[in-house]
């Protein structure tokens, strides 16, 4: 058996990021411009195609043989070009490098793989790629200065050409030094079968209902510009849009100052009865358009192949925590339920853009349109669609297959995993229930453990991990409307928990428990007074955000807690504080969130409006003794704000707290610790 390491680099009109790589290799114009390849470890040879060198029969019969498995990183993209010229290849024979670095727990990136696993200089990616994939790869902009052409060919700059092509054979020589590294690690035989049929599966895609699809952009864009239309007309102003314009108008119609025009402001306004009509119409409008985003239609559009198929929609392994598919392109694992009856009258409208029936009949526009992207994707004759969705499928997997009974019944009746195994490894759930009283009363109900319906109905959790694009922009129709969220605020309050003995009973039957705001410190405190009884006098807990230290270090000093720069990527810290036998906790937006037109909307919950909190602070740190104190502290703090939480804090003996604002300046409750920005 021989082995055949390939990479391609390549050239089509089609941006690959917004509609896949399926779409980008159908396009007319694709060509492959570079083909590297080494056989079996052998010095890396370059075939340059796009200068008319031609692949050698041998290797053409290579690429289809058998005796050859074929190795690339992120093998389905160089798997799709080939399979363009030469027939669909056979998925068994090939081997994703990256798929592997995933299995491994690597993150996927042929350059962080490298570093990760400390490659030498020699075998490392060349940091020049991305450039000149934007000099060859892409269509360029006419210039005068580059004579009005609309791409660069090799002959346009020889010597970027020349780097090109060693870019292409060094990446070549990093795949092959990352299988030789991962080679002791194999991925199962049958994982690798699970890729195969995956690959089969993308390439294979899903047909879409094009005629629904447009019809829902055309009554999306018209519904848009009729209500700025009426807006306009209204305010009189230039762009309705614009929050800027809009709150100034607002606030000289209603005599009132407005901090924002969030969807929880915009909900309060109407509810006043002073309002003017044109104020009350104007409000109606600006609430309307929050829900007009056709993105997932726009999605679709743009990955749609010739053939009217949608292709790669799902990531193997793209989840690299967990293993599982990550959603790509349109997100289908992210789409927003059906309940509009009847539903093929609602489609048919929508296909024949009947605008007024559609509203006569259904209401909101922008709520049926999203209502139907589901059924933008339809089953060949004679099969149906099957969308399911497996809460803490993982975690229910291996608690039948290690036959825990305890943890199968959990998920048979509350479904509360976590706090049920923290109560399962210390014996003690009432105590962490009076805990979370106690500081519902401490917060003046700030902090609740009667949240969980209403954490639930954000989804925070769930949607945030399933968005691939890097700013966690998603579809106006995850938020939940003002009415769903004023239906689960009513069944927030803590003083429904009633403990008798070792019973808990909630007086409210629609409330649930969700203790996820202190039970990661309830255990690092358990899990510290276990080592405290086994002598252990010296070391770190470290949870995630839950960072708990015994004693001091060995040598006498002090720990040193990094305290993480909100959204940023590198893993810096944004500061850094020196303690002992002490917890850090730290409370952030940037931990859960997700983005729907820019707008951020993250996982802690302001207990008085539904909505999340709104203020000028990206995360609070609390030291402390306990790390449940810590816990609750941080997410209080952060909802009652800089000055409140300032005074919560110098009542309390022993804690301090760090605020990290949303300019990034560092503000602290007293001296008493070493904070260093250094």
């Amino acid at each position: 058996m021989h082995h055949l390491s390939i990479d391609l680099e390549t050239y089509s009109s089609v941006p690959i990021a917004k509609a896949g790589a399926q779409k980008y290799i159908s396009s007319p114009d694709f060509e492959i411009l570079l083909f590297a390849y080494s056989v079996d470890g052998a010095p890396v040879e370059i075939i340059d195609l796009a200068r008319g060198e031609r692949l050698p029969p041998w290797l053409v019969q290579a690429i289809t043989s058998p005796e050859y498995i074929k190795h690339a990183y992120n093998a389905p993209f160089e798997w799709g070009c080939l399979s363009k010229f030469l027939g669909t290849l056979p998925p068994d024979q090939w081997r994703c490098t990256m798929f592997h670095g995933l299995y491994c727990g690597y993150t996927a990136g042929l350059d962080a793989t490298g570093k990760a696993l400390g490659l030498a200089e020699d075998k490392r990616k060349l940091n020049t790629g991305k450039a000149l994939i934007r000099y060859f790869c892409v269509p360029c902009a006419p210039t005068k200065a580059n004579g009005g052409r609309t791409r660069n060919l090799p002959q346009h700059d020889t010597d970027k050409w020349e780097l090109f092509k060693e870019y292409c054979r060094q990446d070549v020589v990093t795949e092959m030094e990352i299988e030789r590294r991962l080679s002791a690690f194999p991925v199962p035989d049958f994982v690798q079968k699970q890729w195969e049929t995956d690959l089969i599966i993308n390439a294979r895609g899903v047909a879409v209902d094009m005629d629904l699809v447009s019809g829902a952009l055309y009554l999306g864009n018209v519904t848009r510009q009729n209500l700025t239309q009426e807006a306009m007309k209204i305010s009189k102003l230039d762009n309705p849009n614009s929050v800027a314009q809009l709150t100034q108008w607002l606030q000289e119609a209603m005599g009132e100052e407005l901090a924002d025009l969030r969807k929880d402001t915009v909900a309060r306004l109407l509810g006043k009865e002073d309002n003017s009509p044109q104020v009350q119409r104007m409000l109606e409008i600006r609430q309307e358009l929050g829900k007009t985003s056709t993105k997932k239609y726009d999605a679709i559009e743009a990955a749609v192949c010739p053939d009217g198929r949608v292709r790669g929609l799902l990531q193997f392994y793209g989840a690299n925590r967990t293993g599982r598919w990550a959603g790509r392109l349109v997100q289908v694992q992210n789409l927003p339920r059906t309940y509009t009856e009847p539903l093929p009258l609602a489609r048919e409208l929508v296909e024949h853009r009947k605008l007024d029936a559609l509203r006569l009949i259904y209401g909101s526009v922008p709520d049926t349109l999203s209502q139907l992207i589901r059924t933008a994707f339809v089953a060949p004759e004679g099969h149906v669609l099957i969308d399911a969705d497996f809460s803490a499928i993982e975690a229910r997997v291996i608690s039948w297959l290690a036959g825990e009974q305890w943890r199968l019944e959990v998920f048979r009746t509350h479904g509360k995993i976590y706090e049920a195994s923290a109560s399962q490894m210390f014996g003690v759930p009432i105590e962490l229930i009076k805990k979370g009283i106690e500081y519902g009363d401490t917060s003046d109900g700030r902090f609740d453990i009667t949240i969980g319906k209403l954490s639930d109905l954000w989804n925070f959790s769930e949607i945030a991990e399933n968005t691939d694009s890097k700013d966690n922009e998603v579809d106006a129709s995850v938020v939940p409307s003002d009415a769903q969220i004023q239906s689960e605020l009513a069944h927030v309050n803590y003083h429904n928990i009633q403990i008798n003995g070792n019973d808990v009973m909630l007086t409210d039957s629609k409330a649930k428990l969700d203790l996820g705001g202190i039970a990661k410190g309830f255990i690092a405190d358990k899990m510290k007074t276990y080592l405290q009884s086994k002598k252990i006098t010296s070391g770190i807990i470290n949870l995630g955000g839950n960072v708990l230290t015994v004693g001091e270090k060995s040598d006498g000093s002090d720990y040193t807690v990094g305290i993480q720069k909100p959204f940023d990527e590198s893993g810096e810290p944004i500061c850094t504080v020196k303690v002992k036998d002490k917890s850090v906790v730290t409370s952030g937006i940037y931990e859960r969130y997700y983005r729907v037109d820019g707008k951020l909307y993250h996982h802690i919950l302001d207990t008085t409006t539904g909505y999340p909190v709104k203020n000028n602070l990206y995360s609070v740190t609390i030291i402390s003794d306990s790390s449940c104190d810590g816990d609750a502290l941080s997410t209080t703090c952060f909802a009652l704000g800089i000055d409140k939480a300032k005074e919560l804090i110098n009542s309390l003996s022993g804690v301090e707290a760090i605020f990290v604002t949303d300019d990034y300046s560092i503000i602290t409750t007293s001296d008493e610790y070493s904070v260093s920005t250094e």
